[in-house]
């Protein structure tokens, strides 16, 4: 941890950091294991104050801690997250580096590609997006407590087409919210806006 970086309470299990401590900060509630559990943004006055307890910070500054949603996003094999939806998972919600699959902040990576888009060689088979994307669908199956919020997996960069990837996602669980470019394709859906 940084010398920016201030532990403002621990609880059993999670902790509260903040990159500054001025208003409009952003504030992580990370587990033991560096993993984060979701944000906040904004507390005014949490500069001056010792936070006590979690529950009474909470309730002190009515803050309303948001529904974590896990941010999916389409990444190459190397983990290099360098454009796109990918870039704004490891800056933005933790994705980190030379992980090309599988959760990592509060985020998931599912392949589109081999290596950054644009480089020789970087296509994938359809096949093996299609594993990606099952082995993805099953792991949200298996965490019913997570909401998975959708980008348009590999849509972007890696050049796959909407009628193509999203169908792929035909038997994900009901808590993968997609994105709405994709609601054509997946009819019936709970769709989250679009990025």
């Amino acid at each position: 941890m940084d010398s920016k970086t201030k532990v403002l309470e621990a609880v059993p299990s999670a902790y509260l950091y903040a990159e500054t401590l001025s208003p409009g900060s952003r504030l992580v509630i990370l587990d033991e294991a560096g993993n984060s559990l979701g944000w906040v943004w904004g507390i005014p006055g949490v500069a001056a104050c010792e936070v006590q307890a979690w529950d009474d910070a909470l309730n002190a500054m009515d803050i309303v801690v948001p529904e974590p949603k896990v941010f999916v996003f389409g990444s190459n094999e190397l983990g290099i997250h360098g454009g796109g939806a990918a870039k704004v998972a490891r800056v933005t919600h933790g994705a980190r580096m030379n992980q090309g699959f599988g959760p990592q902040g509060n985020t998931f990576a599912i392949p589109t590609c081999a290596k950054p888009a644009n480089s020789p060689g970087y296509e994938i088979a359809l096949e093996t997006l299609r594993f990606y994307i099952d082995c993805f669908i099953m792991w949200a199956k298996r965490h019913p407590e997570k909401t998975y919020q959708m980008t348009q997996i590999g849509c972007g960069l890696a050049g796959w087409k909407a009628e193509v990837v999203a169908p792929l996602f035909a038997a994900a669980p009901s808590n993968c919210e997609f994105d709405s470019a994709w609601a054509p394709y997946l009819p019936g859906r709970t769709y989250w806006g679009t990025y």
